[in-house]
């Protein structure tokens, strides 16, 4: 194991007296979070212990939500002190700011937050290098899912870590070695397609079971870099005596004590191979969205507005381009006639009427369960040229004073029920979100033929909808005719 890295179970069983020492400070943050079933209590002792043995300068938290592992991650930069580490918690949700930090500032002191920056930003766009330059210790925990979150984790952020201290944590993750053996089974599910869907199926790799994408993206990295993925379970169950349990229950009580705790850990720093990153081309795609960027990837169709309409595009400027694109609408729904058009899937027995109301808060959606979504119709999208590109312009207005009431995520999906755009309520280009409207532009390749809009509801809780959505799709000449279509150079092409 590399220099400085103990185990979870030494740091766990070396530290007792620490945690008993800080419980009531740890109570009283796990009850203004309010959400024990999310990270439990014996799990935040764990971070806290295994992160504190470590003692990192630099803690980066990958994915919030209410924000129970910030709380622990932030509570071990008091108990470091003097040594010097703080907290910075990249996510976007709401949750954090609407629920969480109101109950924390009743109960916690000014000084307790001077270590904690807390950003609601799209980890495909962050600058990492920026703030991973000076540091030289690293603890990342990666809570935030999907695979292109993990192509930034792997091909981004680790590259700036090779060279320091580090550690990445990851939970949603379970040692299936340790959990008996009735996990193996199927039960009443089928098979786990992807997404990160905590509602039943779970993809089986060894012995490592998770319902989140990025154990598929974690597992594939290690085994290409001949890494191992440490089990924080195996820790537990084998390094310590049933004497050091009991010593251990003795000292922090059965709440705070579990042999299992269903995360993993890795380091590039055991490393005995040349080290190989995945290219990022999600960041890639995510930063060449937006007015003055697409602009550099415009061409005229061949046989579009003919031969002046076209002449110089190449030397012109993105905003000269982006002047002579137009834009004809595909769809626009607003108020009733939003959700008169959206098909509901509701996968609880009770009908659509107990969970569809029109409040004072605007159209609201009770899910039944995290399945339940709403989408719209597919809308045919003509073909590109050949090797071109499709530009939709899509437009989510939010009423005033509703934007911490939408609780959902909204995407654009394919035929194939594939997402082909980040979440549309988070990844808007810098300034295009004026007047509560939220505006993406996203390139879609040609072999896309057919788009819908996806909503899809956070830990299935009640979400007010958008006032209005409407999709346009990019073609040339200021009065926005259709008949010419939009053509991409390939990013990266010379």
């Amino acid at each position: 194991m590399a220099e400085g890295i103990l185990s979870p179970a030494q740091a766990l069983f070396r530290n007792r007296a620490l945690i008993a020492k800080h419980k009531p400070e740890i109570d009283t943050l796990i009850r203004c979070v309010g959400r024990p079933g999310d990270l439990w209590p014996y799990q935040w002792v764990q971070l806290i212990t295994f992160v504190y043995e470590f003692k990192p300068d630099f803690i980066l938290e990958l994915g919030r939500g209410y924000g129970n592992s910030t709380c622990a991650f932030n509570e071990v930069c008091q108990v470091l002190k003097p040594h010097s580490c703080e907290v910075l918690s990249l996510c976007i949700s709401r949750d954090w700011d609407v629920q969480t930090l109101p109950n924390l500032r009743k109960d916690v002191s000014a000084d307790w937050f001077q270590t904690l920056t807390t950003l609601k930003a799209n980890i495909l766009t962050f600058d990492f290098q920026a703030i991973l330059r000076d540091k030289k210790r690293v603890v990342v925990f990666w809570d935030a899912h999907g695979f292109e979150v993990a192509e930034v984790v792997l091909g981004y952020i680790l590259p700036l870590l090779q060279d320091k201290m580090h550690l990445v944590i990851m939970h949603d993750l379970s040692d299936t070695r340790y959990i008996g053996d009735s996990v193996r089974c199927y039960g009443d599910f089928g098979l786990w397609k992807g997404k990160n869907d905590w509602s039943g199926p779970k993809v089986q790799i060894g012995h490592i079971q998770s319902s989140v994408e990025q154990s598929i993206a974690a597992i594939d990295f290690c085994s290409r870099n001949k890494l191992d993925l440490h089990s924080a379970d195996e820790s537990y169950h084998t390094e310590l005596s049933d004497s050091q349990w009991e010593e251990l229950r003795t000292s922090l009580g059965d709440e705070y004590i579990s042999k299992n705790g269903h995360w993993f850990w890795f380091t590039l720093m055991e490393a005995a191979v040349e080290l190989t990153f995945p290219r990022l081309r999600a960041r890639e795609n995510y930063l060449n969205w937006g007015v003055k960027k697409i602009g550099d990837h415009l061409l005229p169709r061949e046989q579009g507005p003919g031969p002046d309409a076209t002449k110089g595009m190449e030397a012109t400027s993105p905003d000269e381009v982006m002047v002579n694109l137009g834009f004809e609408t595909l769809l626009d729904l607003s108020g009733r006639d939003l959700l008169h058009q959206l098909e509901t899937n509701f996968y609880a027995k009770g009908g659509e009427q107990k969970e569809i109301a029109f409040t004072d808060q605007g159209i609201m959606i009770f899910p039944t369960t995290p399945q339940d979504h709403l989408a719209t119709r597919f809308l045919p999208l003509p073909a590109p040229a050949e090797g071109g590109k499709n530009l939709l312009k899509v437009g989510i207005s939010i009423g005033p004073g509703l934007a911490d009431r939408v609780c959902c995520s909204i995407f654009l999906q394919d035929r194939n029920f594939n997402t082909v755009s980040g979440d549309l309520l988070s990844t808007c280009s810098p300034g295009t979100e004026n007047s509560g409207e939220i505006i993406n532009y996203v390139e879609l390749g040609g072999n896309i033929t057919d788009v819908r809009i996806l909503i899809n509801f956070e830990d299935g809780r009640p979400s007010s909808l958008p006032d209005r959505i409407r999709i346009e799709r990019g073609v040339f000449g200021r009065s926005g005719k259709p008949g010419f279509r939009t053509l991409f150079r390939k990013i990266g092409k010379k």
